[in-house]
């Protein structure tokens, strides 16, 4: 709630509103941010999970998000193809903190060095699972992302063609 009483307050709401009209306006906006129908996936998701699960690659979510995260992912139709799915606000750990990784690992039953994680966030997600001997690789989708990654989940592909 902090975040949408911080933009609300740059926006200078509090100049205008009451106390609990912002209050309020912090909560719709937190309803909004979780619900599922304000989200929608990028092109290559779909293609890319059907691939991976055709290799017959095991696919996990670990995710700083609401409890809403399941949900959304069941209404874009994607959730089937995620075990373990790891939402931060469920199980009480939260990226950065490489216990949310250590977590994932003995949800899944899997070694670090059998994971692959892909995550738009340097601290979060790359350097917090490398805490745990996790490679990771960071995908750059906005133009606000910078560094070394990839711009598009397709190109694990040609990766995954390097290494073999």
């Amino acid at each position: 709630m902090e975040l949408y009483k911080y933009v609300l307050h740059k926006l200078d709401a509090h100049e205008a509103w009451t106390a609990d009209e912002i209050h309020a306006c912090c909560h719709e906006l937190y309803d909004i941010y979780t619900a599922p129908a304000y989200y929608e996936l990028f092109d290559d998701v779909i293609p890319c999970l059907e691939r991976l699960r055709d290799l017959g690659l095991r696919l996990g979510v670990i995710s700083n998000f609401a409890p809403t995260l399941k949900a959304i992912l069941k209404s874009k139709g994607v959730y089937h193809f995620f075990d373990p799915v790891i939402v931060s606000t469920e199980v009480g750990l939260e990226k950065p903190d490489p216990a949310i990784f250590r977590l994932a690992l003995k949800m899944a039953n899997v070694e670090a060095k059998d994971v692959l994680y892909i995550g738009d966030h340097e601290t979060n997600d790359i350097w917090a699972p490398n805490q745990e001997g996790i490679e990771a690789v960071k995908i750059l989708r906005y133009d606000y992302h910078t560094g070394q990654g990839i711009r598009s989940l397709m190109e694990l592909f040609d990766e995954l063609e390097v290494r073999k």
